[in-house]
Order: structure tokens, then sequence, then C-alpha cells
């Protein structure tokens, strides 16, 4: 399973990725993967997404 997002911070910093940065994904293949379910007050879990 892919988690989304679990070296996101890593990655900005590497790339130097500022406020108002104009960035791009690259969709490589489909994979099942868990995106983090955000609230207000932060993380509350993960949602199940499909490929």
């Amino acid at each position: 399973m892919t988690y989304w997002g679990v070296n996101l911070e890593e990655e900005i910093e590497r790339e130097q990725i500022k406020h108002g940065s104009v960035i791009s994904f690259k969709k490589e293949e489909a994979t099942a993967v868990k995106v983090p379910k955000l609230e207000s007050s932060g993380k509350t879990g993960w949602l199940d997404g499909d490929p």
C-alpha cells in the first residue's frame, strides 16, 4: 500500500518549493493509495482510494 504524501515535506524542501510556486505531479501508473483525511484540527485518519 502506498501512503500519499509520506515524503512530501522532504520533497518540498529538496526542490526548494515556496508559497506561490507552480508545481506539477507526474502520473506514472495506477496504484492503490491511502490519502490523509484532514479537518481544520489536523489529520484524522486515512481515506482509501482506488486507482
